[in-house]
Protein backbone atom coordinates (compact mmCIF):
# COMPACT_ATOMS: atom_id res chain seq x y z
CA UNK A 1 0.00 0.00 0.00
CA UNK A 2 1.25 3.71 -0.65
CA UNK A 3 0.00 6.88 0.42
CA UNK A 4 0.75 8.40 -3.26
CA UNK A 5 -2.87 6.61 -4.13
CA UNK A 6 -4.62 8.50 -1.60
CA UNK A 7 -2.99 11.86 -2.02
CA UNK A 8 -3.39 11.70 -5.94
CA UNK A 9 -7.28 12.42 -5.58
CA UNK A 10 -7.08 14.52 -1.85
CA UNK A 11 -4.08 16.91 -3.52
CA UNK A 12 -6.25 18.88 -6.14
CA UNK A 13 -9.36 18.73 -4.06
CA UNK A 14 -7.06 20.61 -1.01
CA UNK A 15 -5.73 22.88 -4.01
CA UNK A 16 -9.22 24.03 -4.79
CA UNK A 17 -9.73 24.96 -1.02
CA UNK A 18 -6.48 26.88 -1.02
CA UNK A 19 -7.20 29.12 -4.26
CA UNK A 20 -10.60 29.57 -3.05
CA UNK A 21 -9.57 31.13 0.22
CA UNK A 22 -6.01 32.73 -1.40
CA UNK A 23 -8.38 34.53 -3.98
CA UNK A 24 -10.06 36.25 -1.29
CA UNK A 25 -6.84 38.11 -0.56
CA UNK A 26 -4.54 37.70 -3.43
CA UNK A 27 -6.27 37.79 -6.91
CA UNK A 28 -3.66 36.61 -9.25
CA UNK A 29 -2.73 33.58 -6.47
CA UNK A 30 -5.01 30.90 -7.90
CA UNK A 31 -2.04 30.06 -10.77
CA UNK A 32 0.80 29.33 -8.70
CA UNK A 33 -1.56 27.38 -6.54
CA UNK A 34 -2.52 25.43 -9.39
CA UNK A 35 0.61 24.70 -10.57
CA UNK A 36 2.38 23.52 -7.69
CA UNK A 37 -0.78 21.38 -7.10
CA UNK A 38 -1.00 19.58 -10.62
CA UNK A 39 3.22 18.96 -9.98
CA UNK A 40 2.37 17.19 -6.24
CA UNK A 41 -0.05 15.24 -8.32
CA UNK A 42 2.03 14.29 -10.79
CA UNK A 43 4.81 13.15 -8.42
CA UNK A 44 2.15 11.26 -7.03
CA UNK A 45 1.28 9.35 -9.87
CA UNK A 46 4.74 8.52 -10.94
CA UNK A 47 4.88 6.72 -7.51
CA UNK A 48 1.89 5.35 -7.70
CA UNK A 49 3.01 3.59 -11.56
CA UNK A 50 6.62 2.85 -9.95
CA UNK A 51 4.91 0.86 -7.29
CA UNK A 52 2.34 -0.76 -9.10
CA UNK A 53 5.18 -1.82 -11.63
CA UNK A 54 7.50 -3.18 -8.52
CA UNK A 55 4.88 -4.93 -6.46
CA UNK A 56 1.59 -5.33 -8.61
CA UNK A 57 -1.57 -3.79 -7.24
CA UNK A 58 -2.48 -1.78 -4.49
CA UNK A 59 -5.33 -0.87 -2.62
CA UNK A 60 -5.72 1.89 0.05
CA UNK A 61 -8.17 1.54 2.71
CA UNK A 62 -9.72 4.72 3.69
CA UNK A 63 -10.33 5.56 7.06
CA UNK A 64 -8.79 1.96 8.14
CA UNK A 65 -12.35 0.28 7.04
CA UNK A 66 -11.55 -2.58 5.38
CA UNK A 67 -13.60 -3.29 2.11
CA UNK A 68 -16.68 -4.43 1.38
CA UNK A 69 -17.89 -2.23 4.06
CA UNK A 70 -15.47 0.63 3.91
CA UNK A 71 -14.11 2.52 0.70
CA UNK A 72 -11.00 1.67 -1.00
CA UNK A 73 -8.57 3.19 -3.88
CA UNK A 74 -7.24 1.23 -6.03
CA UNK A 75 -4.00 1.33 -8.42
CA UNK A 76 -3.30 -1.54 -10.97
CA UNK A 77 -1.38 -1.49 -14.14
CA UNK A 78 -4.57 0.44 -16.37
CA UNK A 79 -5.97 3.02 -13.24
CA UNK A 80 -1.95 3.98 -12.48
CA UNK A 81 -1.11 4.82 -16.37
CA UNK A 82 -4.77 6.55 -16.92
CA UNK A 83 -3.82 8.16 -13.29
CA UNK A 84 -0.55 9.23 -14.99
CA UNK A 85 -2.04 10.72 -18.05
CA UNK A 86 -4.79 12.58 -16.02
CA UNK A 87 -1.70 14.18 -14.10
CA UNK A 88 0.11 15.12 -17.32
CA UNK A 89 -2.45 16.61 -18.55
CA UNK A 90 -3.85 18.51 -15.59
CA UNK A 91 -0.09 20.31 -15.52
CA UNK A 92 0.54 20.50 -19.35
CA UNK A 93 -2.74 22.61 -19.38
CA UNK A 94 -2.42 24.63 -16.12
CA UNK A 95 0.81 25.92 -18.48
CA UNK A 96 -0.94 26.48 -21.17
CA UNK A 97 -3.18 28.08 -19.28
CA UNK A 98 -0.63 30.94 -17.99
CA UNK A 99 -0.36 32.61 -20.89
CA UNK A 100 -4.13 31.85 -22.21
CA UNK A 101 -5.85 32.52 -19.08
CA UNK A 102 -8.42 32.38 -17.66
CA UNK A 103 -6.12 33.92 -14.71
CA UNK A 104 -9.20 34.17 -11.62
CA UNK A 105 -8.92 31.39 -8.62
CA UNK A 106 -12.33 30.94 -9.67
CA UNK A 107 -11.34 29.29 -12.79
CA UNK A 108 -8.32 27.53 -10.84
CA UNK A 109 -10.55 26.31 -8.51
CA UNK A 110 -12.58 24.49 -10.82
CA UNK A 111 -10.02 23.26 -12.32
CA UNK A 112 -8.29 21.62 -9.73
CA UNK A 113 -11.93 20.11 -8.48
CA UNK A 114 -11.94 18.67 -12.05
CA UNK A 115 -8.03 17.04 -11.62
CA UNK A 116 -9.36 15.50 -8.80
CA UNK A 117 -12.41 14.01 -9.56
CA UNK A 118 -10.89 12.35 -12.77
CA UNK A 119 -8.27 11.14 -10.32
CA UNK A 120 -10.83 9.72 -8.61
CA UNK A 121 -12.79 8.39 -10.84
CA UNK A 122 -9.65 6.59 -11.93
CA UNK A 123 -8.36 5.42 -8.83
CA UNK A 124 -11.98 4.08 -6.83
CA UNK A 125 -12.78 0.78 -6.07
CA UNK A 126 -16.34 1.36 -4.71
CA UNK A 127 -19.15 1.67 -7.67
CA UNK A 128 -21.08 4.63 -5.34
CA UNK A 129 -17.77 6.36 -4.63
CA UNK A 130 -17.71 5.82 -9.10
CA UNK A 131 -20.78 8.19 -9.08
CA UNK A 132 -19.43 10.87 -6.06
CA UNK A 133 -16.27 11.65 -8.27
CA UNK A 134 -18.28 11.40 -11.77
CA UNK A 135 -20.79 14.23 -10.01
CA UNK A 136 -17.58 16.48 -8.82
CA UNK A 137 -15.80 15.85 -12.41
CA UNK A 138 -19.49 17.11 -14.09
CA UNK A 139 -20.18 20.22 -11.95
CA UNK A 140 -17.03 21.12 -12.45
CA UNK A 141 -16.67 20.59 -16.17
CA UNK A 142 -20.41 22.09 -16.73
CA UNK A 143 -19.63 25.21 -14.70
CA UNK A 144 -15.78 25.65 -16.49
CA UNK A 145 -17.69 25.11 -20.19
CA UNK A 146 -19.82 28.00 -18.90
CA UNK A 147 -17.02 30.41 -17.70
CA UNK A 148 -16.33 32.22 -21.55
CA UNK A 149 -17.33 35.47 -22.51
CA UNK A 150 -19.92 34.51 -24.88
CA UNK A 151 -23.11 33.80 -24.05
CA UNK A 152 -22.29 30.81 -26.38
CA UNK A 153 -20.36 28.99 -23.87
CA UNK A 154 -23.09 29.61 -21.11
CA UNK A 155 -25.47 27.76 -23.51
CA UNK A 156 -22.99 24.42 -24.38
CA UNK A 157 -22.64 24.53 -20.42
CA UNK A 158 -26.42 24.42 -19.76
CA UNK A 159 -26.81 21.88 -22.51
CA UNK A 160 -23.65 20.18 -21.12
CA UNK A 161 -25.47 20.16 -17.48
CA UNK A 162 -28.28 18.86 -18.78
CA UNK A 163 -27.18 15.90 -20.54
CA UNK A 164 -24.80 14.88 -18.31
CA UNK A 165 -27.62 14.93 -15.48
CA UNK A 166 -29.63 12.56 -16.83
CA UNK A 167 -26.29 10.04 -17.56
CA UNK A 168 -25.74 10.91 -13.70
CA UNK A 169 -29.15 9.80 -12.33
CA UNK A 170 -29.12 6.96 -14.66
CA UNK A 171 -25.64 5.68 -13.56
CA UNK A 172 -26.50 6.52 -9.80
CA UNK A 173 -30.45 4.55 -10.49
CA UNK A 174 -27.88 1.68 -11.40
CA UNK A 175 -26.36 2.00 -8.59
CA UNK A 176 -29.15 1.64 -6.75
CA UNK A 177 -30.61 -1.79 -8.45
CA UNK A 178 -26.87 -3.48 -8.11
CA UNK A 179 -26.69 -2.58 -4.11
CA UNK A 180 -30.60 -4.00 -3.93
CA UNK A 181 -29.61 -7.17 -5.65
CA UNK A 182 -26.43 -7.93 -3.77
CA UNK A 183 -26.03 -5.33 -0.39
CA UNK A 184 -22.51 -4.26 -1.72
CA UNK A 185 -21.34 -1.81 -3.64
CA UNK A 186 -17.13 -2.47 -3.21
CA UNK A 187 -16.44 -3.02 -7.41
CA UNK A 188 -14.71 -6.78 -6.74
CA UNK A 189 -17.33 -7.94 -4.07
CA UNK A 190 -19.91 -7.07 -6.48
CA UNK A 191 -18.62 -8.88 -9.00
CA UNK A 192 -18.87 -12.18 -6.84
CA UNK A 193 -21.94 -11.23 -5.37
CA UNK A 194 -23.56 -10.44 -8.88
CA UNK A 195 -22.35 -13.76 -10.19
CA UNK A 196 -24.17 -15.27 -7.13
CA UNK A 197 -27.25 -13.19 -7.30
CA UNK A 198 -27.65 -14.48 -11.81
CA UNK A 199 -26.56 -12.60 -14.78
CA UNK A 200 -30.27 -12.98 -15.71
CA UNK A 201 -32.00 -11.37 -12.67
CA UNK A 202 -33.55 -8.52 -13.75
CA UNK A 203 -31.96 -6.14 -10.81
CA UNK A 204 -28.70 -7.26 -12.88
CA UNK A 205 -29.41 -6.55 -15.73
CA UNK A 206 -31.38 -3.23 -15.12
CA UNK A 207 -28.27 -2.65 -12.78
CA UNK A 208 -26.11 -3.04 -16.18
CA UNK A 209 -28.00 -1.51 -18.53
CA UNK A 210 -28.17 2.11 -16.41
CA UNK A 211 -24.69 1.37 -15.86
CA UNK A 212 -23.69 1.70 -19.22
CA UNK A 213 -26.27 3.88 -20.33
CA UNK A 214 -24.95 6.76 -18.07
CA UNK A 215 -21.95 6.12 -18.77
CA UNK A 216 -21.43 6.44 -22.44
CA UNK A 217 -23.60 9.87 -21.85
CA UNK A 218 -20.19 10.70 -20.21
CA UNK A 219 -18.31 9.48 -23.35
CA UNK A 220 -20.80 10.98 -25.59
CA UNK A 221 -21.56 8.12 -27.91
CA UNK A 222 -23.34 8.35 -30.40
CA UNK A 223 -26.43 9.85 -30.59
CA UNK A 224 -26.21 11.46 -26.61
CA UNK A 225 -22.74 13.07 -27.90
CA UNK A 226 -24.53 16.31 -28.76
CA UNK A 227 -23.59 17.83 -25.78
CA UNK A 228 -19.86 17.56 -27.15
CA UNK A 229 -19.51 19.87 -30.35
CA UNK A 230 -20.72 23.32 -28.28
CA UNK A 231 -18.34 22.30 -25.25
CA UNK A 232 -15.26 21.85 -26.87
CA UNK A 233 -15.74 24.60 -29.09
CA UNK A 234 -17.15 27.47 -27.04
CA UNK A 235 -15.47 26.82 -23.96
CA UNK A 236 -12.04 28.46 -23.03
CA UNK A 237 -9.34 27.50 -24.83
CA UNK A 238 -7.76 26.06 -21.83
CA UNK A 239 -10.77 24.10 -20.64
CA UNK A 240 -11.63 23.10 -24.20
CA UNK A 241 -8.16 21.59 -24.30
CA UNK A 242 -8.52 20.12 -21.06
CA UNK A 243 -11.75 18.08 -21.04
CA UNK A 244 -11.68 17.10 -24.30
CA UNK A 245 -8.54 15.01 -23.43
CA UNK A 246 -9.66 14.30 -20.13
CA UNK A 247 -13.53 13.47 -18.99
CA UNK A 248 -14.55 11.43 -22.21
CA UNK A 249 -11.28 9.17 -22.02
CA UNK A 250 -11.62 8.82 -18.51
CA UNK A 251 -15.50 8.26 -18.89
CA UNK A 252 -14.19 4.93 -21.85
CA UNK A 253 -12.10 4.19 -18.60
CA UNK A 254 -14.82 3.81 -16.05
CA UNK A 255 -16.95 1.68 -18.62
CA UNK A 256 -14.14 -0.96 -19.02
CA UNK A 257 -13.53 -0.55 -15.23
CA UNK A 258 -17.61 -1.67 -14.82
CA UNK A 259 -17.54 -3.92 -17.88
CA UNK A 260 -14.38 -6.07 -16.75
CA UNK A 261 -14.38 -5.53 -12.37
CA UNK A 262 -18.12 -5.31 -12.06
CA UNK A 263 -19.42 -7.68 -14.24
CA UNK A 264 -16.86 -9.13 -15.70
CA UNK A 265 -16.78 -11.76 -19.04
CA UNK A 266 -18.44 -14.30 -17.36
CA UNK A 267 -21.30 -11.98 -18.09
CA UNK A 268 -21.20 -12.52 -21.63
CA UNK A 269 -20.67 -16.00 -21.33
CA UNK A 270 -23.43 -16.85 -19.64
CA UNK A 271 -25.41 -15.19 -22.27
CA UNK A 272 -23.82 -17.61 -24.83
CA UNK A 273 -24.37 -20.70 -22.78
CA UNK A 274 -28.14 -19.92 -22.55
CA UNK A 275 -28.61 -19.72 -25.69
CA UNK A 276 -26.64 -22.76 -27.14
CA UNK A 277 -29.61 -24.37 -24.89
CA UNK A 278 -32.11 -22.57 -26.97
CA UNK A 279 -30.91 -23.74 -30.22
CA UNK A 280 -31.08 -27.17 -29.28
CA UNK A 281 -34.46 -26.79 -28.74
CA UNK A 282 -34.85 -24.78 -32.45
CA UNK A 283 -33.22 -27.45 -33.81
CA UNK A 284 -35.91 -29.55 -33.58
CA UNK A 285 -38.42 -27.79 -35.27
CA UNK A 286 -40.16 -28.81 -38.17
CA UNK A 287 -38.35 -26.08 -41.24
CA UNK A 288 -35.86 -24.72 -38.94
CA UNK A 289 -32.57 -24.44 -40.86
CA UNK A 290 -30.45 -22.69 -39.01
CA UNK A 291 -29.95 -19.99 -35.78
CA UNK A 292 -26.58 -18.61 -35.11
CA UNK A 293 -25.69 -16.32 -32.61
CA UNK A 294 -23.68 -13.38 -34.07
CA UNK A 295 -21.28 -10.70 -32.74
CA UNK A 296 -20.83 -7.11 -33.21
CA UNK A 297 -16.87 -7.27 -34.36
CA UNK A 298 -16.52 -4.10 -32.79
CA UNK A 299 -18.06 -4.80 -29.38
CA UNK A 300 -18.31 -8.79 -28.47
CA UNK A 301 -21.09 -8.06 -26.30
CA UNK A 302 -23.46 -6.50 -28.96
CA UNK A 303 -24.92 -9.73 -30.49
CA UNK A 304 -27.34 -10.28 -33.14
CA UNK A 305 -29.50 -13.52 -33.69
CA UNK A 306 -29.80 -15.00 -37.16
CA UNK A 307 -32.79 -17.55 -38.21
CA UNK A 308 -32.90 -19.69 -41.25
CA UNK A 309 -35.83 -21.42 -42.12
CA UNK A 310 -37.02 -23.30 -45.41
CA UNK A 311 -40.05 -21.10 -45.69
CA UNK A 312 -41.66 -17.89 -44.32
CA UNK A 313 -44.58 -20.34 -43.27
CA UNK A 314 -42.54 -22.61 -41.75
CA UNK A 315 -40.84 -19.12 -39.43
CA UNK A 316 -44.24 -17.64 -39.12
CA UNK A 317 -45.98 -20.77 -37.78
CA UNK A 318 -43.07 -21.62 -35.05
CA UNK A 319 -43.38 -18.05 -33.79
CA UNK A 320 -46.74 -17.72 -33.58
CA UNK A 321 -47.30 -21.32 -32.33
CA UNK A 322 -46.88 -23.29 -28.89
CA UNK A 323 -43.69 -24.39 -29.65
CA UNK A 324 -42.37 -20.53 -29.51
CA UNK A 325 -43.74 -20.34 -26.22
CA UNK A 326 -41.84 -22.97 -25.14
CA UNK A 327 -39.05 -21.85 -26.26
CA UNK A 328 -39.26 -18.66 -24.87
CA UNK A 329 -39.71 -20.12 -21.34
CA UNK A 330 -36.60 -22.00 -22.47
CA UNK A 331 -34.48 -19.37 -22.67
CA UNK A 332 -36.35 -16.75 -21.35
CA UNK A 333 -33.11 -14.74 -20.30
CA UNK A 334 -32.26 -15.00 -23.90
CA UNK A 335 -35.36 -14.07 -26.01
CA UNK A 336 -36.67 -11.69 -22.87
CA UNK A 337 -34.62 -10.51 -20.69
CA UNK A 338 -32.01 -9.84 -23.25
CA UNK A 339 -33.88 -9.03 -26.40
CA UNK A 340 -31.90 -8.80 -29.76
CA UNK A 341 -32.17 -8.44 -33.47
CA UNK A 342 -33.62 -11.45 -34.71
CA UNK A 343 -32.90 -12.12 -39.00
CA UNK A 344 -35.11 -14.19 -40.83
CA UNK A 345 -34.07 -15.98 -44.00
Amino acid sequence: MTDAIVLAVVVPIFGAMISLIAGLRFERSGWTVAALTCLAQLGAALVILFTVVQDGKQRYELAGFSPPAGIELVADGISALVMLLVATVSLAVVVYARQAGPRGNAFYTLYLLLAGGLAGVTLTGDIFNMYVFLEITGLAAYALVASGDSTKSAVAGLKYLILGTIGASLFLLGVGYAYVATGTLNMVDLSEQLAAAGYSSRLVLGAFGLLVTGLLVKVALFPVHTWQPGAYSNAPDSVSVYISALVSTVAAYAVARVLYTVFTPDYRNEFVEKFDDVGGVLADMDGHIETRLLANVGDENDMFISSRWEAKEDAMEFFSGDAFRETVDWGRDVLDDRPRHVFLA
